[in-house]
């Protein structure tokens, strides 16, 4: 009996203190062309608007980025629903208007909080929309749900942003324009 209550308590005990930090999973597509303005699509919310404003602060690379609601306008004035911007048919509208990339960002809120849980990139190319970077950025947790343990672990909605729009430059870094 008390063996079984000590692998209990240790079983218990690893799980409550685990800790993963964040990471990043997905695929690396090499986009064949300069990206030099990206569109972040509407449905994205304030996590997309987060990693827009972290993209076109980038001192290393001459990129304009469309925020949600500028992107809203184009799609608008291009008469494109918003739920059908990633189709193929509508990519070369958007690139006959300069726009070389589609952001499309899709994010899970953590349950206890309003930090991101998991965010789902997907970066399209307007002159080849077949071709799309994809990843998924994972927050980072420790211990229980809910725990200070995990409140401590997890990256809120700006720290994402950031990591997030540092890994789409390290992945895009072949296709985009050094700044002069």
């Amino acid at each position: 009996m008390r063996y079984s209550l000590s692998l209990l308590a240790i079983f218990l005990g690893s799980h409550l203190c685990s800790c993963v930090g964040t990471r990043i999973v997905g695929n690396d597509v090499q986009i064949p062309h300069a990206i030099e303005k990206i569109a972040t699509s509407p449905s994205g919310g304030e996590m997309a608007d987060a990693i827009a404003t972290a993209l076109s602060q980038s001192e290393t690379y001459d990129l304009e980025v469309l925020d949600t609601s500028a992107t809203l306008s184009l799609l608008t004035e291009l008469e494109i629903p918003s739920v059908r911007a990633s189709l193929p048919e509508n990519m070369e509208h958007m690139r006959a208007r300069g726009v070389d990339a589609y952001l499309r960002i899709e994010m899970t809120h953590h349950l206890i909080s309003e930090d991101p849980g998991d965010v789902n990139v997907r970066l399209f190319s307007t002159h080849h929309p077949e071709q799309c970077l994809q990843f998924t950025w994972h927050n980072a947790r420790g211990g229980m749900r809910g725990s200070l343990a995990d409140a401590s672990m997890r990256k809120g909605r700006s720290a994402a942003a950031d990591e997030i729009a540092a890994e789409l430059v390290r992945r895009l870094t072949p296709s985009l324009t050094p700044n002069p």
